[in-house]
C-alpha cells in the first residue's frame, strides 16, 4: 500500500461549496437520555465538499467509479 498524505480541509458548515450546490449542515438525530445511550448526528451535504476528485463516472456514463480507481496517481 503506498503512503498516503490527507490533505484534505475540514468539512463544516463553513466548508466552500459550488454555487447553488447543497451546504454542509449538521443536526442532532439523536440525544443521550433515558432511551438512548448514545448522541448521534444526521448530515447533509454535496459529494462536492471539500477537496476531492471526480471520478471519470462523473464525465462519462460509461467510466470508472472512484472506487476502481488506483491510488497511487493522486
Amino acid at each position: 500500500m503506498p503512503k498516503l498524505w490527507d490533505i484534505s480541509p475540514p468539512v463544516d458548515a463553513r466548508a466552500p461549496v459550488f454555487p447553488g450546490d447543497t451546504a454542509y449542515a449538521q443536526r442532532l438525530h439523536f440525544a443521550i437520555g433515558p432511551q438512548c445511550p448514545v448522541n448521534v448526528h444526521a448530515i447533509t451535504l454535496s459529494p462536492h465538499t471539500g477537496a476531492h476528485a471526480d471520478a471519470p463516472l462523473h464525465y462519462a456514463s460509461d467510466g470508472a467509479p472512484a472506487g476502481a480507481l488506483a491510488l497511487e496517481p493522486y
